[in-house]
């Protein structure tokens, strides 16, 4: 069962329209013809105050009030308020559009749950110290790609490629280390070295209709 809200003592109101001359954390001083009011922002009023703004203000005792809304602003518009602030829409979808550009910006944590995620860009640039990621399932269409880095390494229980052409150029050293090695060729295989070494522990065989050396 919901707690039942204190009664409130009923407390006269006035209105004024005046301008920010002051601003300090969450209170603003007011000017309205040659009076001034101190007053703190109302939990309604998200856009925050700044010098040269017009503003709404309610008198609730003399000489100190509340801004009810930002009417209009002299600089940039900002939401601003002083705890956790959520958005949250019961019904339908919530959309954020801008013509500029859009900014999120923390020094903490930012976290993004959903039950389908898509990103549609015609550029995207990410720059990360450290990532970690976990795919069950992954698919992957590159009509063109390029990596570099300078140092890789997969780990993985089963590797299968399937490529048209493959073209490999290692510079300095070559190695492969397996149990086994098979090579297939369905029609020529071609080994070509300045120096070449075969060298096994016991048997060392070479079959063929013809076999030509030298």
């Amino acid at each position: 069962m919901a707690a039942i809200a204190p009664e409130l003592e009923a407390q006269p109101a006035t209105t004024y329209v005046g301008r920010v001359s002051l601003t300090e954390g969450s209170t603003a001083a007011v000017s309205i013809g040659p009076r001034r009011l101190v007053c703190r922002r109302a939990a309604s009023c998200l856009l925050r105050p700044a010098e040269g703004d017009e503003v709404l203000v309610a008198e609730t005792r003399p000489g100190t009030g509340y801004v009810l809304a930002v009417l209009t602003a002299r600089e940039e518009t900002h939401i601003d308020v002083d705890g956790d602030l959520k958005v949250r829409a019961a019904e339908g979808k919530v959309e954020m559009t801008s013509r500029d550009g859009i900014d999120l910006l923390t020094p903490g944590p930012l976290s993004l749950a959903a039950g389908e995620l898509g990103v549609t860009a015609e550029r995207a640039r990410a720059v990360v110290s450290k990532m970690t990621g976990l795919v069950e399932d992954l698919a992957l269409e590159v009509t063109r790609g390029r990596f570099e880095g300078s140092q890789a390494e997969v780990v993985v229980g089963r590797l299968v490629q399937r490529v048209r052409y493959a073209f490999r150029r290692v510079e300095k050293l070559d190695q492969l280390d397996a149990e086994r090695i098979d090579h297939k060729a369905s029609e020529t295989m071609t080994l070509r070295a300045g120096n070449a070494v075969v060298h096994a522990e016991q048997v060392v065989k070479v079959d063929g209709e013809q076999i030509l050396m030298g």
